[in-house]
């Protein structure tokens, strides 16, 4: 949640500055207890492999995951009150996309659950958060560290194609075979999670030569600015 151009003052301040905060304590617990689950030491031969491992992700984090992503909006009215400088359209449509695939996809449906690509792209969603919310907070109080601001404006380059390829898999997971596809045995429901995957490929590539864009603007002004 990007802070408005105009900087907020009191109270309203200290409020995004602190639901900032939170949202990276949630998102770093989700990551901590995440790695924490994938790299269990095998005790034994039958141990779980970090396949199983991955598989059964969601059953220690699921929950909180929703939860943490819920808060989100809270982000959409702070664009609808002009508390942050981020578009109300671009906000909700991200806010709105990530809770229906977290409640409607993921929550609905076990073989997502139990998709292995679900782990990588918690990882990869955690990463991304926690350069962003720790970017923002510290932007509110006039601080821009370099390396949060490279690291903010450089891993998506990777975090962003990785990230769209689990989310598709993990969508995939919940389709039918495609031989009842052949014998018209499709529901709408199963049209509509294609759907997400159709049309949600050029949006990321959209958003993600939008990010270039961005990232190639603050990393130049950050080169090309005098050394203090």
């Amino acid at each position: 949640m990007a802070p408005n151009n105009s900087k907020p003052a009191g109270l309203l301040k200290a409020y995004l500055i602190t639901y900032n905060l939170l949202s990276a304590l949630g998102w770093s617990h989700i990551l901590a207890r995440t790695l924490r689950h994938l790299l269990q030491r095998p005790t034994s031969p039958i141990s779980p492999t970090l396949r199983t491992q991955a598989s059964t992700t969601y059953d220690t984090v699921g929950k909180e995951v929703m939860y943490v992503q819920t808060a989100a909006i809270l982000e959409m009215i702070h664009a609808l009150l002009a508390w942050v400088k981020s578009p109300l359209l671009v906000t909700g449509s991200q806010v709105i996309t990530r809770l229906l695939f977290v409640w409607g996809i993921i929550g609905r449906f076990r073989n997502a659950q139990i998709c292995p690509s679900y782990a990588h792209m918690i990882l990869i969603w955690s990463m991304a958060e926690l350069t962003r919310y720790p970017f923002y907070a510290l932007s509110l109080l006039s601080f821009k560290p370099k390396l949060l601001t490279y690291l903010r404006y450089t891993l998506f380059y990777v975090l962003m194609p990785c990230g769209g390829v689990f989310e598709y898999l993990v969508i995939s997971s919940t389709l039918p075979s495609w031989k009842e596809f052949v014998e018209g045995r499709w529901k709408f429901g199963d049209f509509w999670r294609l759907s997400l995957i159709l049309i949600g490929f050029p949006g990321v590539i959209m958003l993600y030569r939008q990010r270039i864009v961005e990232s190639r603007k603050v990393l130049g002004s950050m080169h090309s600015s005098p050394q203090k």
